[in-house]
């Protein structure tokens, strides 16, 4: 399929989980047939994003969305070596989805290029909301809660995306659904965020939302 002028104006590759990880993906996604190709979602952090970050000529990607990919073997280059985005120099957005609560994430260099973090998270939303202010370089904050697996990172049950207000704090928070929606589950969130912030404004298209944060 490398090479094939069909792949000029596909936008958006959505990968598995199954293949996800595999570096032979790299020389499909780096193609310059690739030309109209602007996000990618759910590649290996080390795998693929990695090399993608080294290839030798830019890519036009806009927003990439990573799994974790520790467990399948060993790398060339590690996203821990990411210092620059000299062949990524349009990436806006780089997300996450982690088994864990993703702390560690924060020490990465790369996280500092980005204008966008998303994640994929068990950790509550004021947790991130206070490790992350003092990265000025984020304008946006995307958490994706409860995640639901194998179903790939747009298939939260919340998506809470967070912006900055006048003084720079995570004060915006627009609330959108996501594969199941269930109110419940904001309970933890709310608090979290009233432990960290007041929020300057609640967005959603679901009124019992905009009622809990009443």
């Amino acid at each position: 399929a490398i090479g094939s002028p069909l792949w000029s104006t596909v936008r958006s590759v959505h990968f598995c989980d199954r293949f996800a990880w595999d570096p032979r993906i790299v020389p499909l996604l780096a193609d310059p047939a690739m030309r109209s190709l602007r996000e990618v979602i759910y590649v290996g952090a080390n795998q693929v994003f990695a090399r993608l970050a080294r290839n030798p000529r830019p890519l036009p990607l806009t927003s990439i969305w990573t799994g974790d990919d520790e467990d399948r073997g060993e790398p060339v280059v590690t996203i821990d070596e990411i210092d620059n985005l000299a062949s990524l120099p349009n990436l806006t957005k780089l997300g996450f989805t982690m088994h864990d609560d993703g702390m560690q994430l924060l020490s990465l260099p790369v996280i500092r290029l980005v204008e966008t973090l998303g994640l994929t998270t068990y950790a509550a939303a004021g947790e991130w909301m206070r490790r992350t202010r003092e990265l000025e370089n984020l304008t946006t904050l995307e958490l994706r809660r409860w995640w639901i697996p194998i179903q790939g990172p747009t298939r939260a049950h919340y998506i809470l995306r967070f912006t900055r207000g006048p003084t720079g704090q995570w004060s915006r928070l627009d609330v959108g659904a996501g594969g199941r929606p269930q109110l419940s589950m904001l309970v933890d969130d709310i608090e979290s965020i009233r432990r960290v912030t007041k929020l300057e404004s609640v967005t959603s298209a679901d009124p019992e939302v905009l009622e809990a944060f009443r």
